[in-house]
């Protein structure tokens, strides 16, 4: 007999160890959407950094953010996820901050 609120182990729900869609463990689609932000933060800050000279691309970087907390947004919405939302979407705008901010310090120590 299970006592009063409890759960009896077979009743509780386990996952598999492997994931039939090739998918890696823990990976939900809303982190993965994340991840790509940070990507493509990445890659358009590197670009800018490196293509740019320095007294345009802090402007252009700016640009950077604002699209990559758009793309968060968009990239959240698309998941269709709700659970976690707002700490999903905080860390992609988060991530994008950050990442806009190590290539805005790399410009400023090369000028």
């Amino acid at each position: 007999m299970v006592p009063n609120g409890a759960r009896s182990a077979a009743a509780t729900p386990t996952r598999a160890r492997s994931d039939p869609g090739g998918r890696i463990r823990g990976v939900t689609a809303g982190r993965a959407a994340v991840g790509a932000v940070w990507a493509l933060v990445a890659l358009g800050t590197a670009g800018i950094v490196a293509l740019l000279p320095g007294d345009r691309s802090l402007s252009w970087l700016a640009l950077v953010l604002g699209l990559g907390v758009v793309a968060g947004m968009a990239a959240q919405l698309v998941v269709g996820e709700q659970r976690g939302f707002v700490v999903r979407l905080s860390a992609a705008a988060a991530g994008s901050a950050v990442l806009v901010a190590v290539g805005a310090l790399t410009v400023l120590a090369g000028a």
